[in-house]
């Protein structure tokens, strides 16, 4: 299953990966949970509105595109990535 998620993420390049430790809420149980993290983006992005939950048709108008179906030669690596 990473193998899959690491594709989709485009882990190492673009994400990382990292296993954290948290705590269920309604058992209160501990747990490992492997999670993806941009660490070194442009901090202008932080003034973007927060989008709380996506849908692809949603209100904010960023349709999600196929990877296929994208621009030659677009990264948003070059958008979201200071290195």
């Amino acid at each position: 299953m990473f193998q899959n998620f690491d594709e989709l993420e485009d882990y190492p390049h673009f994400y990382s990966r990292d296993q954290i430790s948290v705590t269920l809420l309604d058992t209160n149980e501990t747990m490992q949970a492997w999670i993806y993290l941009i660490k070194s983006f442009k901090p202008e992005l932080l003034k973007l509105p927060f989008i709380t939950d996506y849908s692809s048709t949603g209100l904010h108008g960023l349709i999600y595109t196929e990877k296929s179906e994208r621009f030659p030669g677009y990264s948003a690596r070059d958008d979201v990535k200071t290195d």
